[in-house]
């Protein structure tokens, strides 16, 4: 019962939670990702990708360079 009301909780409600925006953190990683030398996400084969998945939702992304080793 108790997941039966989770899942209806879950299905009325999912409309009015979204993101409109969302952080994407990357690394740089030619051709995949592609950053300049002032960390600016300038193209690549992922982002692309996640740009053209996230425009069908109508969700945009920010996009944060950080390095694998932290």
């Amino acid at each position: 019962m108790k997941n039966f009301l989770l899942f209806i909780f879950i299905f009325v409600f999912n409309g009015l939670v979204h993101a409109e925006e969302i952080r994407v953190c990357i690394d740089p990683y030619p051709p995949f990702k592609i950053v300049n030398s002032s960390g600016e996400v300038t193209g690549g084969i992922d982002i692309e990708l996640t740009n053209t998945l996230l425009s069908a939702m109508n969700i945009k992304a920010s996009y944060h360079v950080y390095p694998w080793a932290r």
